[in-house]
């Protein structure tokens, strides 16, 4: 039975010309900066509100490809970890869980595959 097949194989000088100005590190940046202030969009809400001073502290910090979310209040560890008197309310990390299961990979996936198209369509 006769076969047809294509084999198609760029030539690596081609693809480093192809990806030379592509801004990974930008897309990488963007989607952490959201992710973090998303992080933070969800937890706020699961803080447990007597003055509203720990769920007001709240922030979130970014850096070079990282981001921070953290609560500076001296009794937010007492309160998010809990104490052999009270039990804890992990307001922080049911933030960080909301927000991995509503963020997950799929917005890095779309602006990565935005930025490899551009950059594939020009060729």
């Amino acid at each position: 039975m006769p076969c047809i097949s294509f084999e198609v194989k760029p030539s690596l000088a081609n693809l480093g010309k192809i990806f030379q100005g592509m801004d990974l590190r930008g897309a990488l940046q963007e989607n952490i900066e959201k992710f973090g202030f998303t992080v933070e969009a969800k937890a706020k809400p699961l803080t447990p509100v007597d003055t509203g001073l720990l769920r007001a502290s709240i922030h979130t910090h970014i850096g070079n490809l990282s981001a921070l979310i953290a609560d500076y209040i001296e009794y937010a560890p007492f309160v998010h970890w809990g104490t052999r008197y009270m039990r804890g309310r992990p307001f922080l990390v049911q933030g960080l869980a909301e927000a991995a299961r509503q963020f997950g990979d799929e917005q890095l996936a779309r602006r990565l595959d935005k930025e490899i198209s551009a950059k594939l369509g020009k060729v």
